[in-house]
């Protein structure tokens, strides 16, 4: 059972400004005393497209069944239609123009004129976005995850919440000191600084046939790697499911994960089932082919375009994204 604590009144710091400080901001900025955010790397937001369906739309799903399927498919693909702004190419650059246009008017229609100074213009090789942060810090649309507002903007304009576009130097204990030397009085601190995307399968540790564990392997080639997302050589019999460059930036997980359940089931899970074989392991030479592949056609992508994002590991690889078409994959 988790714990629960009250910070009703309590001088409060939001580290980070991601998707999952977004979300926090504007819930703990109800409550608590002040609301302190300490924003290090720039951010695209979006307005969210979150449409509510008609009483007539809502009697269609009801007692039309095709109704419904239709609308899913014509979101999935909707969906699907936004990889080719992360891609490269003219037609992607054009298209990455246009959705930072739009970001660049809400940013400006909701943000504070305090923090305009953040929204700054550079020059890049087609459109110059705009980013909320500093100077010199611009990056495409896409290569850290995009932020559909969830009122986070319309958060900033309480009094009680102020955005600090620096890093930490220091915790101490009683507050905050900024990378320039700020300092703060917090009494709590919630730490919206991501997860351990690139730490498959943890914290559980399965060892291969030759002794040796699944991450020290990947340690060894620079990160997760593994054929279609799901096998992984030296590991016989091993299926993983949503693996190393299967996450989707534009669609859903889930039909990622299904679409591997009915890959492992149909390749591995049945032949073991009809004893066609007692053991299925993938070689290291279709691995790495299936790897090189998908790192060649994520080269180019807003993905890589160098700012730091959770999809780039420690070795600079892309080990988390897909790079085409949900349908494709």
């Amino acid at each position: 059972m988790g714990s629960f604590y009250e910070y009703k009144g309590k001088k409060m710091a939001v580290i980070g400004n991601g998707c999952s400080a977004a979300q926090v901001v504007p819930t703990v900025k109800k409550e608590a005393a002040s609301v302190t955010q300490y924003a290090r790397s720039a951010q695209w937001y979006h307005e969210r497209p979150n449409s509510y369906f008609t009483r007539l739309e809502k009697m269609a799903f009801k007692y039309l069944p095709l109704w419904e399927r239709w609308k899913r498919l014509q979101l999935f693909l909707e969906n699907d239609e936004l990889v080719t702004t992360y891609m490269p190419g003219v037609g992607a650059a054009r298209k990455r123009e246009r959705v930072e246009t739009h970001a660049k008017e809400y940013i400006f229609s909701r943000t504070p004129e305090k923090y305009h100074n953040f929204i700054v213009l550079t020059s890049r090789s087609v459109l110059p976005p705009l980013v909320l942060y500093h100077a010199h810090d611009s990056r495409e649309t896409g290569c850290k995850r995009r932020i559909f507002d969830p009122s986070y903007l319309d958060a900033l304009n309480a009094p009680n919440v102020e955005v600090i576009p620096e890093g930490i130097r220091e915790i101490t204990e009683t507050g905050i000191i900024s990378s320039s030397g700020r300092q703060e009085d917090i009494d709590v601190i919630v730490v919206a600084t991501g997860f351990q995307v690139q730490q498959f399968l943890t914290p559980m540790e399965i060892i291969g046939k030759e002794g040796k564990s699944l991450n020290q392997q990947w340690k060894e080639h620079r990160g997760a790697q593994a054929y279609m997302g799901s096998y992984v050589h030296n590991f016989p019999n091993l299926a993983i499911l949503f693996g190393p460059n299967t996450f989707p930036a534009h669609n859903s997980a889930l039909f990622a994960i299904e679409v591997q359940i009915s890959y492992v089931a149909r390749t591995m899970l049945a032949p073991l089932i009809d004893r066609r074989f007692s053991t299925f392991e993938v070689s290291l030479t279709a691995e790495n082919q299936w790897v090189n592949s998908i790192h060649q056609q994520l080269s180019g992508s807003v993905f890589d375009a160098g700012c730091s994002n959770w999809y780039i590991n420690e070795y600079g690889r892309n080990a988390a994204s897909w790079p085409g078409y949900a349908s494709m994959f």
